[in-house]
């Protein structure tokens, strides 16, 4: 009986595919590439990669599941999400990402210093702010003040639908 399924070729697979884009970016020279280039990093290794990591934590709230989730040895936190459809909402998924990431980081009885840097990552096959340019990068400022602040959070937007690009040609 012939099968109703057709089996794509790894190698036609686009990186915007979910296992294509899991299996490159567990790969750890790449993706330490890919970070550094990015965010301008040294990183000397990665210690632990996972795909499609689940922080659900409660049974009745809304959960997550995390395409990409890596630390380094400094205990840095980073998430890469790849977004191939515009949902609309991936500031406030940036926000609620970051929550998780950080409940789960952070065990009872620890001091908030103890919260790991995190980056949030989203590859996206669009332009979700209109922009045009190749990486956008979340900054909080004070209200009425050019004065920034540092949490230690992160939320990097990559398009790759750029007319301007503002990253280095090996991201």
């Amino acid at each position: 009986m012939p099968s109703q399924f057709s089996i794509t070729p790894l190698s036609e697979l686009p990186l915007r595919n979910d296992f294509m884009f899991a299996e490159v970016m567990r790969t750890g020279d790449i993706c330490q590439l890919f970070l550094e280039e990015l965010l301008g990093l040294n990183i000397q290794r990665i210690e632990f990669i996972d795909k499609q990591k689940d922080l659900s934590d409660s049974y009745t709230h809304h959960g997550i599941r995390l395409d990409v989730y890596l630390k380094d040895e400094a205990g840095t936190v980073f998430n890469v999400e790849m977004q191939s459809a515009n949902s609309e909402n991936l500031p406030k998924r940036a926000r609620f990402y970051q929550s998780a990431i950080d409940r789960s980081e952070l065990p009872k009885s620890t001091h908030y210093e103890e919260l790991s840097e995190s980056y949030i990552i989203f590859v996206c096959d669009f332009d979700y702010f209109q922009i045009g340019k190749a990486v956008g990068e979340r900054v909080s400022f004070l209200k009425e003040t050019e004065t920034a602040y540092n949490d230690g959070s992160h939320v990097f937007f990559l398009n790759s639908r750029y007319t301007e690009g503002n990253a280095s040609q090996s991201i």
